[in-house]
């Protein structure tokens, strides 16, 4: 998430579309130099307990 300084920075760059949006759909796009990418997750596994790695 980002931190509240970053929130302008995001919605500059990226745009109001990227910032609101909940489910986007898996994809990699190219904005000159940079990437943006989203990932889906396909598979989730419980642990038994949490560790610190």
């Amino acid at each position: 998430m980002p931190s509240p300084g970053e929130d302008g920075t995001t919605l500059r760059v990226w745009g109001r579309d990227a910032w609101c949006a909940n489910h986007q759909r898996p994809k990699l796009e190219r904005y000159d130099d940079t990437l943006f990418t989203v990932f889906k997750t396909i598979h989730y596994v419980e642990h038994a307990e949490l560790t610190a790695t």
